[in-house]
């Protein structure tokens, strides 16, 4: 039990805590699935003797030769998505980012030049590789102060952390929880807004927006996909339709058994997923030590028609899937690439 916790708390931490959700969810009631989906329509995967796994494609939404140089337009009147606002004077030079997304939103736009230190989860692009980190809980405002920062990027988890960042006078930014694809870009609009990179952010947004259209043009003739169980982490906890990660199920024409559960990352049981009986699971937990051997070990697991055809399929870089930032249409694609071999081939 212990263990199940430590692992839920890492995967909830870095799918949502730490990436910008407030702790609304943070500790989702035991939610059953109630409806039993529809049959599936569309064969998935056919089962092979190495269970499907997969890594993600290099980032296609990154900074490139076509962004443009910044806006020097300031000062200006900044209004975050929490309806907090604040004047800049001017680009902000010394960036703290407590946020893996904002991280990778901050790089991608090009402005990884300001960024002088991240949290310990932040670990793409390479180059955050040689910057200071900061663990969740040890991440203060001495800390912060001593790096001389002018502005830092918090997330849920993070609100005493905020409210004391800006009485001290440095500006600080919370970013509320992207529970959609929409939400993401709203983050990087936000950014490329604080940053002088407006330009940048609409080039990033643009691109995504082409991946992830090029990805459901390859789905046209699909009517309905596979169930799928989406699993978190081995206490069987899921994904929503009310959450970005859902909605990447749904773009894929997944039947997600957990789609309607009151919150967005419910808590399942195995009789409920005994009886929505998926024909896909979907392992976002194999970087944490499950993969598809484990999970045919459990009693009573036997029984699903995943794990009686092999279709228990391990995501091996669940940063790419979970994380709300500008890699969201290659994890798209890398869930696509698993679920839809031929299509994706």
């Amino acid at each position: 039990m212990l263990r199940f916790k430590t692992v839920f708390l890492t995967i909830l931490f870095s799918l949502f805590v730490i990436s910008g959700c407030s702790n609304s969810d943070s500790v989702p009631t035991p939610a059953a699935a109630t409806a039993t989906p529809a049959a599936a329509t569309a064969t998935p995967a056919a089962a092979t003797a190495t269970p499907a796994a997969a890594t993600a494609t290099p980032a296609a939404a990154t900074a490139n030769s076509n962004l443009s140089d910044r806006n020097d337009s300031f000062p200006k009147t900044i209004t975050d998505l929490t309806g907090d606002s604040f004047v800049l004077d001017g680009i902000p030079k010394n960036v703290v980012s407590i946020s893996p997304a904002a991280t990778e939103i901050l790089f991608a736009i090009g402005a990884g030049d300001s960024v002088i230190a991240v949290d310990s989860f932040s670990n793409f692009p390479v180059e955050t590789e040689s910057l200071p980190k900061l663990g969740f809980q040890d991440a203060n405002t001495e800390v912060i102060v001593s790096y001389g920062a002018d502005l830092v990027i918090t997330t849920g988890g993070h609100e005493e952390l905020t409210q004391q960042l800006k009485t001290l006078g440095i500006t600080t930014v919370l970013l509320d929880g992207a529970v959609s694809i929409d939400g993401i870009y709203l983050h990087i609009s936000l950014l490329g807004e604080i940053m002088g990179l407006e330009n940048n952010a609409e080039v990033i947004i643009t691109n995504m927006r082409k991946q992830i259209g090029a990805i459901e043009r390859k789905l046209e003739d699909v009517e309905n996909g596979p169930s799928v169980f989406y699993e978190l982490d081995p206490g069987l906890w899921s994904v929503s339709s009310d959450s970005f990660v859902g909605e990447l199920l749904n773009i894929l024409k997944l039947r997600n058994i957990a789609a309607d559960s009151a919150s967005s990352y419910p808590q399942m049981n195995l009789e409920s997923i005994i009886a929505e009986n998926p024909d896909v699971i979907l392992l976002a937990d194999f970087q944490y030590g499950e993969n598809s051997e484990s999970v045919k070990a459990r009693p009573g697991w036997e029984v699903i028609s995943a794990v009686q055809n092999n279709q228990i399929l391990e995501i091996r870089d669940a940063d790419v899937v979970s994380r709300p930032g500008p890699r969201v249409g290659n994890g798209l694609e890398l869930i696509g690439k698993l679920i839809y071999p031929d299509i994706f081939d």
